[in-house]
Formats: C-alpha cells, structure tokens, sequence
C-alpha cells in the first residue's frame, strides 16, 4: 500500500512582491485541481502577522504523486513568476503522514 506524503513548504516575498507571489500560487492551485488527481489536498496559507509569509501544505497519494506534481508545468511557471520576488530560498519538508483528521467545515 502506497503511503500518503506531505510537502510543507515556507515562501517569504521581498515586501512588496505579496501580491505577485500570492497570484503565482493561486495560479498553482487552480491547476493542481483540474490536473492532479493524486493530490489529495493542497493549502496556501499566508501570515497573518507577517503578510510576506506563505505556507502551503500538500498531500499526495504517494511519492510519485508528490513528484509528478513538483516537476510539473505549473510548478515550473510559478518558480519562473516569482523569480527576483522571493526575500529567501524556499524551505521545504517532506514528511510521511502517520495520523490525518479533516473535519467539514460548515457555515463560516
């Protein structure tokens, strides 16, 4: 059986390049929903205190889904989007998924 794998990635912009850097993941997003199947969720989060933070969160259905994703066109054209835009090199971890809880979540 195929273990679920998690990528957490942390991306900081130069201050004012947020909105460059929030449309390029935006722009990541909308492809992994109609292309990538194999992944499972994908999160982009952005600081509430530190706006020029964004986190996401990825699962994959196993390792190969993980490394379609990151050698995929869209990963490929968001890296070339923020190219001159980001404060530092992006930190990844790549983890396997032991315990996982998603609840609906209901009316906002």
């Amino acid at each position: 059986m195929d273990q679920v794998v998690t990528l957490s990635a942390v991306i900081r912009a130069r201050e004012g390049h947020e909105a460059r850097v929030e449309a390029a993941l935006a722009e990541v997003a909308g492809w992994v929903a109609v292309n990538e199947p194999q992944t499972l969720a994908y999160h982009v989060s952005r600081g509430l205190e530190d706006p020029t933070v964004f986190v996401t969160f990825e699962r994959f259905a196993n390792q190969g889904a993980m490394e379609s994703h990151n050698s995929s066109s869209a990963v490929a054209a968001f890296v070339s989007a923020v190219e001159g835009s980001l404060a530092a090199p992006i930190g990844i971890q790549v983890c396997r998924e032991f315990s996982s809880l998603q609840r609906p979540q209901g009316d906002r």
